[in-house]
């Protein structure tokens, strides 16, 4: 039997793509060569047994309507097979990224109802479970010499990506900002403390939002999850951020782990992905923090996404298309489940927006 290798990934950093990489003291996992997106101007095929949070709805309502323009809190009663039936509307962090989107809480048994009730409001757009993605996995590899996808692509049936060559004409630029949103990112990490994003505007530790943005204390990012400023927590719950971010950016030529495509690089760490999954709601706050802080002058540039699912969100959608209208690019893996994403989806990489790179999986012998 064919022995299955890490698979290969890449994204756009400055003059580079990035590929599979580890590093010996925590995995650092990958994000995945660029594939072909499906056309999503319409639901795909129904996801099976898309997981959600019960009792959470994501709801837009039409901009200009009452609810859109109400902040905070709103209690409504609609009829459900006639009966009453509360929905609590809230604003959350991701109603600034998309125009009249909230966060609906019901009962969880009342879930489908509620979505039902809601689609039939005029003031609605459209309503939705609130879905969870989780971690695309890959097997681990410890050592430089199976970085295969760094080398020329000539040497190899699956096609490397010329990473050495690159390296002749740059290895980076330390001015280029990338958002990992994933689990959290060691930041004391040997090989990549030096590339860590730092917030200047913010004084460490001083429990002041320094810089006013809404976060206290965000030196190097946020963890959407428990919502502070620990973006790490345990070498287990966040390696897979780890992996990912050393797939990006470790530092080369450091005489130490292994090198990243992009050796000088900062690299943003959002913690939105758990050990469970993260819903699309928390993703979405991670997506609005990356853009507000690009539109308060951090160069972010690039959105690094290894997760996914099946089911389709159009708030997901709405949200990457508004980073994209900001300039920011997005990177998704298509998944490493040896699937056809045209025939099974896997969001959000199979969103056909001009600002999403899809990156598909690759074995050393050749595509999946």
């Amino acid at each position: 039997m064919l022995k299955r290798h890490p698979p290969l990934c890449r994204v756009i950093v400055s003059a580079l793509l990035f590929a599979i990489v580890l590093t010996p003291a925590v995995p650092l996992l990958p994000p995945a060569a660029h594939a072909q997106t499906q056309r999503s101007t319409f639901p795909p095929r129904p996801a099976k047994q898309a997981e959600f949070v019960p009792g959470e709805l994501l709801v837009r309502f039409r901009p200009g309507q009452t609810v859109a323009k109400t902040k905070g809190r709103i209690q409504l009663s609609m009829l459900s097979s006639g009966r009453s039936l509360p929905v609590e509307i809230n604003s959350f962090g991701g109603s600034d990224l998309v125009e009249g989107l909230r966060l609906a809480r019901v009962s969880p048994e009342s879930t489908f109802d509620a979505i039902k009730a809601l689609r039939a409001r005029p003031d609605v757009l459209y309503a939705e479970p609130n879905y969870i993605r989780h971690f695309d996995l890959a097997p681990n590899d410890p050592f430089y010499g199976s970085q295969w996808p760094l080398k020329n692509s000539s040497q190899f049936v699956g096609g490397g990506i010329n990473a050495e060559s690159a390296w002749d004409t740059t290895t980076g630029n330390q001015n280029i900002v990338i958002g990992v949103i994933d689990s959290g990112i060691d930041i004391d990490h040997r090989d990549l403390k030096d590339n860590i994003f730092v917030n200047t505007a913010e004084t460490p530790n001083n429990n002041i939002d320094d810089d006013n943005n809404g976060f206290v204390d965000d030196v190097n990012g946020w963890d959407f999850i428990h919502n502070d400023r620990t973006v790490f927590d345990t070498a287990n719950d966040d390696a897979h951020g780890t992996h990912v971010a050393g797939t990006i950016g470790a530092r080369g030529n450091n005489a130490a782990g292994i090198a990243g495509v992009s050796w000088n690089v900062q690299l943003m760490p959002l913690k939105a992905i758990g050990v469970g999954g993260g819903t699309d709601a928390v993703v979405i706050e991670a997506y609005n923090y990356a853009k507000m802080m690009r539109q308060r002058g951090v160069n972010l540039r690039v959105l690094n996404n290894s997760y996914g699912g099946q089911a389709f969100s159009q708030s997901l959608l709405n949200a990457i298309k508004e980073l994209g209208d900001a300039g920011i690019l997005f990177v998704a893996a298509a998944g490493n489940d040896t699937l056809n994403n045209d025939s099974v989806p896997h969001f959000p990489a199979t969103y056909d927006l001009p600002n999403v790179i899809s990156v598909a999986a690759s074995t050393q012998g050749g595509f999946f």
